[in-house]
């Protein structure tokens, strides 16, 4: 069974937008505090953080992160891949140093295909199962059935009051993203995937709730499944799926991470080539790391 190493990490900061209704970066501001390290993940479980400097440190083991919202601590996922009959997975809190603060939940051999968790105190997580999503306290209390769906990528808004989710393309329906109420109402299909769209890998949630940024496959060999051409990219849209805009592409995307100024968007490119970071406008790429790395949660 496959586990997504993406992580949702919703932050509360004002994401500016045009008139228009297009979504546009926010000028920077010289009174604004500089930005947080970017948690990132190297290889398959080395947690590592971006400082403010140019500089890499290492943090501690893990898959993927994501801050509190103070910046003072990281919630971080570990997966057993020796434990039986299957892969255990561990919540654990850690200092912004790496020091060990404690477990906060096992989740044993339910554990996530895609997860992710929200930026309120305590924090929430949400994640899915082979036809479930569930929803509970980090703690592992108060867990509860969402929606009983076959869903991939996940994301929590920064209130905790919605998730956006993917469902992946079958051979009679293309890939769609969706909306849901965390109490499973309110269900809104925002974007839906042409005939020979691929799948919908990542998708994460704008810092002040009002914008959806998510990767898109495509086989521009058409739907014939013997011509396979495929090209990913990066898009961000409204939450109710209009003022759609292309921010980057390539034929090898993962991941996505908003900054917490709402200015930029962090992604992935597979086979050692590292994290880039975009404006959410499609302007201003460039390469930040040059590892193999993966899951950022700024």
């Amino acid at each position: 069974m496959k586990i997504f190493r993406g992580l949702v990490c919703p932050m509360s900061i004002i994401l500016a937008a045009a008139c228009s209704g297009s979504p546009q970066p926010s000028s920077p501001q010289k009174s604004q505090p500089p930005l947080p390290p970017l948690l990132f993940v190297r290889g398959n479980d080395n947690l590592l953080a971006l400082m403010p400097n140019g500089s890499i440190r290492q943090v501690t083991k893990g898959d993927a992160a994501v801050w509190t919202p103070d910046h003072q601590k990281i919630v971080v996922r570990r997966s057993d891949y020796n434990s039986t009959p299957e892969v255990a997975v561990d919540f654990w809190l850690v200092g912004a140093d790496g020091s060990e603060k404690g477990r906060l939940t096992t989740l044993g051999p339910e554990q996530p295909l895609s997860f992710a968790i929200d930026r309120k105190q305590p924090p929430s997580v949400a994640f899915t199962t082979d036809h479930e999503i569930r929803e509970m306290k980090a703690d592992g209390s108060g867990a509860h059935v969402v929606s009983e769906v076959d869903a991939g990528a996940l994301a929590i808004s920064p209130d905790g009051r919605q998730l956006a989710y993917a469902i992946p393309g079958v051979t009679t329906a293309a890939p769609t993203l969706v909306t849901v109420g965390i109490n499973g109402s309110q269900r809104k299909v925002v974007y839906k995937g042409a005939v020979n769209t691929c799948n919908i890998g990542a998708v994460k949630w704008s810092p002040d709730g009002q914008f959806l940024a998510f990767t898109l496959c495509v086989n521009k060999g058409g739907n014939d499944s013997e011509s396979v051409d495929e090209e990913m990219s990066v898009w961000v849209m409204r939450t109710d799926g209009s003022s759609r805009r292309l921010v980057a592409k390539s034929v090898d995307l993962e991941d996505l991470a908003w900054s917490p100024d709402g200015q930029w968007l962090v992604f992935s490119r597979p086979s050692g080539r590292g994290l880039f970071k975009a404006h959410i406008d499609g302007t201003g790429e460039v390469r930040i790391t040059t590892g193999d790395d993966g899951s950022p949660a700024w």
